[in-house]
């Protein structure tokens, strides 16, 4: 399989349900689709987020995570989301997410931490690195961060 160079570019639509009462993609959507584009990454790449190996099941879970709001989507909106990674090891994943209305506009920038870890027969998390193949797929993903910088973070939506 042989895919673009990053970033990964999903579209979403946002959908009433996503929304506040004022009709304004609610925060928390934000997360939903960021969780959505770390998904296609890993399907794309040919692995899951959750397996089972060796009677333990393993996954991603979050460590750490924040989005930067600039300006509103609403509702009806096309949202491209864009995917990269900042920072990998071979256990922990940084990804970094821009959200853009359909004229381009940045509308917010997010960030999840994900780390590698197994869930043993007694419910408890364990830290552990990823499957080889798995790093040797997301290194071609790495991309350094750059700063984000926009003049007039408040100013009206386009």
């Amino acid at each position: 399989m042989v895919l673009s160079p990053p970033p990964l570019v999903t579209h979403r639509r946002v959908e009433f349900a996503h929304t506040d009462a004022a009709g304004i993609l609610h925060f928390s959507t934000y997360y939903l689709f960021m969780e959505s584009v770390e998904a296609e990454l890993f399907r794309l790449l040919g692995f899951d987020l959750l397996w089972e190996e060796d009677g333990h099941w393993h996954g991603f879970p979050r460590l750490d995570s924040s989005c930067a709001f600039q300006r509103p989507l609403h509702f009806g909106d096309l949202v491209r989301v864009e995917l990269t990674i900042p920072e990998l090891t071979t256990s922990r994943i940084a990804f970094a997410c821009s959200f853009f209305k359909e004229s381009g506009r940045r509308c917010a920038n997010g960030r999840m931490v994900t780390t590698c870890a197994t869930r043993l027969p007694s419910g408890k998390l364990t830290g552990r690195d990823m499957p080889p193949a798995l790093f040797n797929a997301l290194q071609s993903w790495r991309v350094p961060s750059a700063p984000q910088s926009d003049p007039h973070p408040l100013t009206p939506s386009a």
